[in-house]
């Protein structure tokens, strides 16, 4: 019990740790400390039943795989065994039907309740960190993984066999996890950390893409350049069986990172090299390494970002429970997403790979789509995630600040949204860049902050570079109506009407201004047109329920008044 109790001090001590010069903190872990002290005063025999529990519950999928339980290895066997189970039970009437079922998630739901009856169950929750990280959800993996090595310095055992096994993987992970999220500073402690037990290749290149990531251009390069290079497993000939082959490819990856964070994609992609003799060879970090390679292709508008964001997701395992997600009917800011570009997304809502753009605007939709319902505000949160984690690795900066601002301001956070929106457009316009989405949302923004002037101005530099955009015209119509003068606004909605005569959102938009203007005829119209274009459209039913209740209301105060 003392040593129990000693863990949920330290546990205090470590989290929430703070970051330095960046935009977040670590996961906050303080509060797990309050569950660490509770299992402590528990009184011994409910502890035991509880730890029973818990291993019983792990156990009984353990046993399926066949191994030994000596360190986190059968643990992370443990999810892997779920892609067995999956691809077998799939080779069935499922795949002729397209399914791909979800051994997956009940397999991460069981350790989660496992470390809930056992909170000091350290090697599940080492596997369970490693695990939440590789399904694209990198911060609630390192909050697990924090936890695990604060348990493992507290009860630091020399003569325990298995301590120095569940370090290493337990430092290995959170490394990773760290630098998927963009935490700089606290990836290089904890590699530092790894180091002064051994060295390891893997390592030295997630040291190196940490100062290429994080912007330490110079140094960074200069890493590249004294690496020594990577060796990966290769068949030399079919009777010669595998030998280690040394590649530079993890020393021009470092510098191409290094070079896309400091803006230099074209840089990044010659750095690059060519790649076709690096498929199915099997790389080290792989699936990141693709990865990296799809995105500075994708930023420089390369068609070959496809090839590589399908080769990143044919190298791991989770790809099994991901479906590529055929998003879009067109680009939302500047461009991106590129509608061509695939998006992996895991069962568990995380960013697996592909397009990170496309992820965003499928995130924009799903906030959109009913921003006051836990699926909205859990679209944004994951949203915003991901723009942290760009914005920390100098990825298009206005861009992401642009989508962020949207997806803010999609589910009514106007203050967020409206620094990230000025953010973007400050950006766009330092390029010499205009984004019609940007100016025109943030428009509306200040004239709500009455800046009327500069909101119309932003509003009509849109129409006037684009004239045929009838969004822009329609917007037009709202700020004219939103600062009073009738007349502009209805010759903007005719305007944008002549450009979409088949919009709902035109018709709808016309509707509300001829109720503001309490045209009431005219009002009902241009809302059974929009009805007619989406019925069912619940947004078009209330506005027509609430004109037809105000033009009655009006026909019996006019009655009324001429008697």
């Amino acid at each position: 019990m003392r040593n129990l109790l000693w863990m949920a001090s330290l546990i205090i001590l470590f989290g929430p740790n703070p970051v330095r010069s960046q935009d977040a903190a670590l996961p906050d872990t303080a509060g797990w400390s309050q569950e660490l002290a509770a299992f402590a005063d528990l009184g011994p025999q409910s502890r035991q039943e509880r730890q029973s529990r818990a291993r019983a519950l792990v156990n009984a999928r353990l046993d399926r795989s066949h191994t030994k339980r000596e360190s986190p290895g059968p643990y992370i066997t443990l999810i892997r065994t779920c892609f067995h189970q999956a691809r077998s039970h799939t080779f069935s009437f499922n795949t002729l039907l397209g399914k791909k079922v979800d051994f997956l998630g009940p397999a991460l739901a069981d350790l989660e309740t496992a470390l809930e009856l056992d909170p000091t169950l350290n090697p599940a929750r080492i596997a369970l960190g490693a695990a939440w990280v590789e399904v694209g959800l990198p911060v609630r993996g390192v909050a697990h993984l924090m936890r695990a090595k604060a348990l493992l310095d507290a009860a630091a055992d020399p003569g325990d066999p298995n301590w120095p096994h569940l370090r290493d993987h337990c430092l290995h992970g959170l490394a990773y996890g760290l630098l998927q999220c963009g935490l700089w500073d606290e990836c290089g402690e904890v590699l530092a950390e790894a180091a002064d037990h051994g060295h390891s290749p893997t390592g030295d290149t997630l040291e190196g893409l940490r100062l290429a990531r994080g912007g330490r251009t110079t140094e960074a390069l200069h890493y590249a350049v004294t690496m020594p290079p990577v060796s990966f497993r290769h068949q030399t000939a079919l009777s010669s069986g595998m030998y280690p082959r040394p590649s530079s490819y993890a020393n021009r990856w470092i510098k191409s990172q290094a070079l896309l964070t400091a803006g230099d994609p074209q840089g990044a992609r010659h750095v690059l090299g060519e790649l076709a003799s690096l498929r199915r060879r099997p790389l080290p970090l792989a699936r990141d390494f693709w990865q990296d390679a799809g995105l500075v292709c994708e930023v420089l508008r390369d068609p070959t970002a496809l090839e590589h964001y399908k080769m990143a997701a044919a190298y791991s395992f989770i790809a099994w429970f991901c479906t590529p997600t055929a998003y879009l009917p067109g680009p939302v800011v500047l461009g991106y997403p590129d509608p061509d570009l695939p998006v992996y997304v895991s069962p568990q809502g995380g960013f697996f790979g592909g397009s990170p753009f496309a992820y965003l605007a499928l995130q924009l939709s799903r906030a959109s789509e009913d921003p006051h319902a836990d699926s909205g505000q859990e679209a944004a949160r994951l949203g915003s995630e991901l723009c942290t984690i760009l914005l920390r690795r100098n990825i298009l900066p206005a861009v992401v600040h642009s989508f962020r601002g949207q997806i803010m301001a999609a589910v009514g956070r106007t203050g967020q949204s409206h620094a990230d929106l000025l953010a973007a457009w400050q950006g766009f316009t330092a390029d010499g860049e205009l984004d019609a989405g940007t100016w025109l949302l943030l428009g509306l923004q200040e004239i709500q902050r009455e800046n009327k002037d500069q909101g119309l101005g932003l509003i009509r530099e849109v129409t006037e570079a684009e004239p045929g955009n009838a969004r822009a015209w329609r917007t037009l119509g709202i700020a004219w109506s939103t600062v009073g003068a009738a007349d502009k606004a209805q010759q903007a909605m005719d305007r944008a009407l002549a450009l979409e005569p088949a919009s709902l959102e035109g018709w709808f938009n016309a509707g509300v201004l001829a109720f503001r203007n309490r045209a009431f005829d005219q009002a009902l119209s241009c809302l059974e047109k929009a009805w007619q274009l989406d019925p069912g459209n619940e947004r078009v039913q209330h506005m027509l329920q609430t004109v037809a209740n105000a033009r009655r209301q009006a026909s019996r105060e006019a009655t009324t008044t001429g008697r």
